[in-house]
């Protein structure tokens, strides 16, 4: 599988990775400033993860995570000065985005093998969210995001084996009531 960028294929042994690259191109093809600094914060969240997998340590990993490093930093100087807070805004809003895309379908009762993809990509986002705001972080409520990435995690899960048994998945209990907005903000 090849990725964009100029970037190697990712190697057998960091498959997990192509969720992130998969939906960081996916944003990217927007093609606005926004899109592509979420593009790259996913790819960096993507290759930060991948550091911690065991297979950085075989040539094949090592080398794409090398690559990696080396395309994301001459990407980073040609991206729009922006800060900190500004990366968190775009992330956040592009985690919501993905997870009302989902959640929609969802509680209609018409989810299917697109709705649960859409939910593992929203948990990709509050993933990278989180972990750039970092878990102690003053700027967004963390506990709350992460409640929301298990949960679009878990929906997926959900949804697939549904599929899988042959049955129409069943729209999440008491889930109408709630939006991403509200969990985010109620607490804080």
């Amino acid at each position: 599988m090849s990725t964009a960028g100029g970037l190697p294929p990712i190697p057998q042994e960091l498959k997990k990775l192509r969720g992130y690259f998969t939906l960081a191109r996916q944003i990217a093809k927007a093609g606005n400033d926004k899109a592509r600094i979420c593009s790259w914060l996913l790819r960096r969240h993507g290759v930060q993860v991948g550091t911690k997998m065991p297979g950085v340590k075989t040539p094949n990993g090592r080398a794409f995570i090398v690559a990696a490093l080396d395309v994301l930093e001459a990407e980073n100087a040609a991206l729009p000065p922006h800060t900190g807070e500004e990366e968190l805004e775009i992330l956040q809003v592009y985690a919501f985005k993905t997870f009302k895309m989902a959640e929609a379908p969802d509680l209609e009762g018409r989810a299917n093998k697109a709705t649960a993809m859409i939910y593992l990509n929203a948990s990709h986002l509050f993933e990278c969210l989180i972990r750039t705001a970092g878990e102690d972080s003053q700027h967004i409520p963390v506990e709350q995001f992460q409640v929301l990435r298990k949960a679009s995690k878990f929906r997926s899960f959900e949804i697939v084996k549904a599929l899988k048994e042959g049955r129409r998945p069943d729209p999440p209990a008491g889930a109408q009531n709630s939006s991403p907005e509200a969990a985010a903000t109620s607490g804080s």
